[in-house]
């Protein structure tokens, strides 16, 4: 009886043992795979591995902070902005000192109406950072920049927002809506062009519902490229439009085009000069940006922020395989 029940015991050990070591192995496989994809600037499939990496190990400073830096890279802001804040919970080493300064920087992309907490980890930033440097110099532009968006704020009742519906807004990433009609709209989506099975995610240029076509893809534009950021000019001859295309590491390489409505129809779309799209440069234009470049306006440079985001797609057919191998 004895001997049986000191087998059993050994038994259940050497079970706990294995179950112990599986588990720290998997953890150890997420963190290697999310690393490399992090090193090639695949932010999007790095997030993945980290975020299941979290879930058997939810006190790991590190861990989170990995997460929230892929979070970043692919801007998705507001996760990020949870994700540094949990790492200065657990962060009690201070090994990790950017983490408010990027907690600040992330609550202000989700909203102006985060200025006062982001004040509050600029303050702490910069009782506690000791360089001088890039990141020093940002606090003190970001501070006085909330203290004068404090000074001018006004309250207006008249404006109303509205959510758009279902019809518009999906679970995806929908931006850059303009008028084309009193009543109607164009946007820009990214959104999953394939199949369900063969997954193909690609930002494309919508029509607003009830529309026969419900993609517009203007004369000329790739169709394994990134189309997006639409914008016509005051007499609506003229449109211009992003076509992004994926270089080495995921990056993405954007350009600005122009399309003439000229005979009752639109002309192939044409690449705008070296003068407009820098060959140098990867860029993500943002709507407003792109009108004032059209413009020939060069105020309002693009923040480092907007310099280092890149659009990564494709990745969830990828990530859906790797995890599948991996269980």
């Amino acid at each position: 009886m004895k001997t049986k029940s000191l087998l059993s015991a050994i038994f259940i050990f050497t079970i706990c043992l294995c179950t112990c070591s599986v588990n720290a192995q998997t953890i150890s496989q997420l963190i290697k795979a999310g690393d490399k994809k992090f090193s090639i600037q695949e932010y999007y499939a790095a997030s993945l591995y980290y975020t299941d990496a979290i879930k058997k190990d939810e006190e790991n400073a590190e861990l989170w902070y990995k997460y929230a830096e892929s979070a970043r890279m692919f801007n998705d802001y507001g996760s990020a902005a949870t994700a540094y804040k949990t790492v200065l919970k657990l962060d009690k080493k201070q090994c990790f000192p950017l983490a408010s300064f990027y907690a600040a920087e992330m609550l202000r992309a989700v909203c102006e109406c985060k200025n006062e907490e982001a004040l509050a980890l600029y303050k702490k930033f910069r009782n506690k950072y000791r360089k001088q440097d890039y990141y020093t110099a940002k606090t003190q532009q970001q501070m006085e920049s909330i203290a004068w968006a404090n000074a001018h704020l006004q309250k207006n009742d008249s404006i109303q927002i509205e959510h758009l519906g279902k019809d518009i807004n999906t679970p995806q990433s929908e931006f850059n809506a303009v008028h084309v009609f009193p009543d109607r709209i164009q946007f820009s989506s990214l959104r999953n062009i394939g199949t369900e099975k063969e997954e193909k995610y690609l930002a494309r240029i919508y029509n607003q519902p009830p529309n026969p076509e419900k993609i517009f893809l203007p004369q000329g534009a790739s169709e394994s490229m990134n189309i997006g950021n639409i914008a016509y000019s005051p007499d609506s001859k003229r449109l211009y439009f992003t076509q992004c295309e994926t270089t080495e590491y995921g990056n993405s390489r954007c350009d600005i085009y122009e399309s003439r409505y000229e005979n009752f129809k639109w002309t192939v779309a044409a690449k705008l000069s070296d003068h407009v799209n820098d060959p140098s440069a990867t860029k993500r234009i943002l709507p407003w940006v792109m009108i004032k470049v059209v413009a020939k306006c060069s105020s309002f440079p693009p923040t480092e922020t907007e310099d280092k985001a890149s659009w990564t797609s494709g990745y969830l057919n990828e990530m859906q395989m790797a995890r599948t191998k991996m269980q």
